[in-house]
């Protein structure tokens, strides 16, 4: 008799699609619901960092994604049309070296086939509606299937990866604090003519914000930044061609004030949102879904929000610090700029630590003991 818990996963987004993997892979029964009608085409994240091909490997699915990618080797930051500091990211003793660039799209793609070929398929269109906890293992659920009809499910483990404006959190009364920026901020997907290298991550600051640039594909870059229409401050020698795809958001910083409660609990964009400055939130979402997997296996859920609370806090704290630096409103921000040499020296000094940050190695991601 399998006697490892039944669990529904909420979202086939990465945390989610990950989730169901790691899972899957370790023996515990595992059903997964979206409830949008397929993966989505668009890509927020970018990239996929040294720490995620190290959880992933074990499933096959880094090997597919090296494959795909692109790695990015360094990154520049920008002053007055020059380039002020050189990174690089090759400078660290790991086996991926490097920020591999990977539209989430496609790593989306990669999860959900290997999930399939495990024999676990995401079921579409089945929206969760309520949510409640009954046990200290039964979660009584009610999904919309995409029959229209609901279904009524009890589950012993529920995980809400249903996005920043998750049902399961909302259902449980969880509250999610944090802050946002007032300004918009703009994000393009174009193809260029640029003489900026490709292997490298580009970010200006001007005096009035940042533009952020990465090539994603061919001639194909991402730009992003709150200087508006950033089409206006590209970097380099480039010459915009066709636009692919294009928003406009408001970014905001927010961390769950519980990561789990009792037999549920939350990971990815329904637990912590920030700004995508350091390539960290999919990320950070696939390593919420690694350390739920094993202690559930394990039975030691209750140790979710102790290991998980301060390494998300931690993270989006240092990340909401580096994007007030670079959307150019705060004090700090200015004489960051005003004392660009004095700015670059210091980045040279704790070049390492910025290395570990923007790698996703800037803290262990483990089990830990159980709780006594």
């Amino acid at each position: 008799m399998n006697t490892k818990p039944q669990v529904l996963v909420v979202g086939a987004g990465p945390t989610g699609l990950s989730a169901s993997l790691f899972l899957t892979d370790l023996g515990v029964p595992v059903r997964i619901v979206e409830q949008h009608s397929g993966l989505s085409d668009h890509s927020k994240a970018f990239g996929v960092n040294p720490r995620s091909l190290t959880l992933l490997e074990s499933t096959g699915v880094t090997e597919r994604l090296l494959r795909q990618g692109r790695p990015a080797h360094g990154m520049d930051l920008w002053r007055h049309g020059r380039v002020i500091f050189e990174g690089d990211l090759t400078k660290i003793d790991h086996k991926y070296p490097f920020m591999l660039v990977h539209p989430q799209a496609d790593s989306e793609r990669a999860l959900a086939d290997a999930l399939a070929e495990r024999g676990v398929d995401v079921e579409f269109n089945t929206k969760l509606e309520t949510v409640e906890v009954a046990g200290d293992d039964q979660v009584e659920c009610s999904l919309t299937l995409p029959s229209g009809e609901t279904e009524s499910y009890v589950a012993n483990i529920v995980l809400g990866s249903d996005g920043p404006h998750s049902t399961v959190r909302e259902q449980l009364g969880i509250d999610f604090p944090g802050d946002h920026f007032d300004e918009p901020w703009m994000v393009v997907d174009i193809e260029l003519e640029t003489d900026l290298a490709i292997d490298r991550v580009h970010l200006e600051w001007n005096d009035a914000g940042a533009v952020f640039m990465i090539c994603i594909a061919d001639n194909l870059w991402r730009i992003a930044g709150n200087v508006l229409p950033i089409t206006d401050h590209l970097l380099g020698n480039s010459t915009a061609g066709a636009t692919v795809w294009e928003s406009e958001f408001h970014m905001r910083h927010c961390v769950t004030s519980e990561f789990a409660k009792g037999p549920v609990a939350l990971a990815g964009d329904a637990a912590h949102i920030h700004s995508p400055l350091g390539g960290r939130g999919m990320n950070l979402g696939i390593e919420d879904a690694y350390v739920f997997a094993n202690l559930v296996a394990q039975g030691r859920l209750r140790d979710y929000h102790r290991l998980r609370s301060p390494a998300v806090h931690s993270v989006v704290r240092r990340v909401e610090q580096m994007t007030q630096i670079a959307r150019g409103k705060s004090q700090l921000s200015h004489l960051a700029r005003q004392f660009a040499p004095l700015t670059t020296a210091a980045m040279k000094l704790g070049e390492g630590n910025l290395r570990n940050w923007v790698l996703g190695l800037d803290h262990p991601v483990n089990i830990g003991s159980p709780t006594k």
